[in-house]
C-alpha cells in the first residue's frame, strides 16, 4: 500500500493593513487666525521690555 503524496499547505494571503476609506476629519475647525497668539519678533521684544520694566518695579519696591 502506498502512501498519499503530501503537498505543502497553500500559502495564506499576505494580511495588510486596511486602506482608509477617506482621510480623517479634524473635530473641529482651527479657531480663526486672529485668536491665535502672535509671538512674532516684536511681540517677544516688547514682552521681554515689559518683563524689565516689570521686574525694575518690583526691586525698587523691594528696597
Amino acid at each position: 500500500m502506498s502512501k498519499p503524496v503530501q503537498t505543502r499547505p497553500k500559502p495564506k494571503p499576505v494580511q495588510t493593513r486596511p486602506e482608509p476609506k477617506s482621510k480623517p476629519q479634524p473635530a473641529r475647525e482651527m479657531p480663526a487666525p486672529e485668536y491665535l497668539p502672535r509671538w512674532t519678533a516684536n511681540r517677544r521684544l516688547d514682552a521681554g521690555r515689559e518683563h524689565a520694566q516689570w521686574q525694575k518695579t518690583f526691586d525698587s519696591a523691594a528696597q
